[in-house]
């Protein structure tokens, strides 16, 4: 049985709504290779089919939209030889992610529950962010010994000064508010309001004209839309000037540290940060700063190069691990501290591991003058 069930639902004018729904509730709709790739396959069909005036991604169950990464398989796969299959689960991703962001017709995600990783790289791509009410966003990759990817290299370079540092270094833990903050919802609703809000929709007059057809749908969320009080990040401007203006990684690490002792709410990004893997911690500062004026193409160029050197180190594996497998929440780093990370490893990391041709170099981007071939 498929992870994903795609339906199409009449409306106006001969014209539907492309309906996608991610169904793996007992791993909270983590990803699986198959499960991206028909993700993917709707949305660039639903993009191409002019009777699709609505593409609608949702995740089934009370618990998740989307958990990330089913990450378990993933180092299953590369530690027993299928190296190129792990690799291709990123490949696929990036690819679906990057339809999402390109499509013409509107998609809207409705995303409740736990939103982590690869959801939140569903998400951003989204011309409408739903969230519930009740929805927690992070990206908690350097917990596992991997990076903020899935197109994080371009919108964590987007949010507000100190934002991506904070998300990305730190894997801190976004309610709606904080995450509408960032640029990733732009409506929170009742989670209980999802049935009317999608039967609205279903009765719209649809013109088939897709920037006005997606006001339309602006304004149908506008009328479920919950008041939205100013979140914790927006609260606090002085933490978030200190974490944009950390020279280095250490210093980012002392601030947030500094800063957990006085807010409660950061005590806790503050030990992902202290417990997570240096090597991952440098990989992503590096990343971050070399993403900062790259395209969206550019962006998932490089996070395919830095996935692929991932995979060849020892800390996602033991990551995934001592988290998501053991359970000891006691992995054994391969570098004791931030002092001990050889920048020469890290620096190896953005050197493309293909010989001739980047496997994403021929994702559309008509504004891209240079790309990673």
């Amino acid at each position: 049985m498929s992870d994903v069930r795609v339906s199409s639902i009449p409306v106006s004018g001969g014209k539907q709504i492309l309906c996608i729904r991610i169904e793996a509730q007992e791993r909270l709709n983590a990803l699986r290779h198959e499960t991206t790739a028909a993700i993917g396959d709707a949305v660039r069909r639903g993009d191409k089919d002019q009777d699709v005036v609505l593409i609608w991604l949702e995740g089934a169950g009370e618990r998740s939209f989307c958990a990330g990464g089913d990450v378990r398989s993933l180092s299953y796969e590369y530690l027993s030889g299928n190296k190129e299959k792990a690799l291709s689960f990123f490949t696929t991703e990036y690819r679906t992610d990057y339809a999402i962001h390109m499509a013409k017709t509107p998609v809207l995600g409705f995303a409740h529950g736990i939103v982590m990783g690869g959801g939140v790289g569903i998400l951003a791509g989204c011309r409408h962010k739903v969230l519930t009410s009740g929805a927690t966003l992070a990206m908690p990759e350097v917990s596992i010994g991997l990076f903020p990817d899935v197109g994080a290299t371009w919108f964590l370079n987007r949010m507000p000064r100190g934002c991506g540092r904070l998300l990305g270094l730190a894997g801190f833990r976004m309610d709606a508010a904080d995450a509408c903050f960032v640029g990733l919802g732009d409506r929170v609703v009742r989670e209980e309001d999802r049935e009317a809000i999608f039967e609205t929709l279903c009765g719209l007059d649809w013109s088939g004209h897709p920037e006005r057809d997606a006001q339309a749908v602006d304004a149908v969320l506008a009328h479920f839309a919950l008041p939205l009080e100013a979140g914790f990040l927006a609260k606090k401007p002085e933490c978030l000037r200190s974490f944009a203006l950390a020279p280095d990684p250490a210093a980012f690490g002392e601030a947030l540290e500094a800063a957990g002792r006085r807010e409660p709410h950061l005590a806790k990004a503050a030990k992902t940060f202290a417990d997570a893997s240096p090597f991952s911690i440098h990989l992503t500062w590096r990343q971050l700063n070399a993403g900062r004026h790259l395209s969206l193409k550019q962006a998932f160029c490089l996070e395919l190069i830095l996935a692929a050197r991932s995979l060849e180190q020892k800390d996602f594996h033991e990551g995934v691990r001592a988290l998501l497998v053991e359970k000891d929440n006691r992995p054994h780093w391969q570098d004791a501290h931030l002092g001990a990370v050889d920048s020469e490893v890290i620096r190896g990391c953005f050197i493309p591991p293909w010989p001739v041709l980047h496997p994403l170099k021929d994702l559309p981007d008509p504004a891209l003058a240079a790309g990673w071939s």
